[in-house]
């Protein structure tokens, strides 16, 4: 798990998180290829329709069933985590935007989420 140790440099606090090493996106495996169960071609495990390989949801909005396509803001757990609580919220369908290229709707969705999980 995690460790709080002080920076002797900065003279902070500082988290050190040793699992975080094994993420995709840390050791350069590719997710390249990927296909969702209808057989779509995916870009990560956030992706709408690749719900399966993701962490299950913990919170959601939008319709559909957990863990399945429909939602519109989908909130995860973090498979590697910082500290003992760590979530992960996908903003939309669509998260490659960044949240000020999405709709003021979605914004306000988002917000929501972050609101109901903190």
């Amino acid at each position: 798990m995690s460790k709080y140790v002080p920076d002797v440099v900065s003279h902070r606090w500082v988290i050190i998180a040793s699992q975080r090493l094994s993420r995709p996106d840390q050791t350069g495996k590719s997710t390249k290829g990927r296909r969702s169960p209808s057989g779509r071609k995916n870009k990560c495990l956030f992706c709408e329709d690749n719900e399966s390989s993701s962490p299950s949801e913990v919170f959601r909005i939008g319709k559909g069933e957990i863990n399945k396509p429909g939602w519109k803001v989908r909130v995860v757990t973090n498979k590697f985590p910082i500290t003992d609580f760590h979530e992960v919220i996908i903003h939309s369908p669509n998260h490659m935007k960044n949240l000020e290229e999405l709709p003021e709707k979605q914004i306000g969705l988002v917000l929501r989420a972050y609101k109901a999980r903190f």
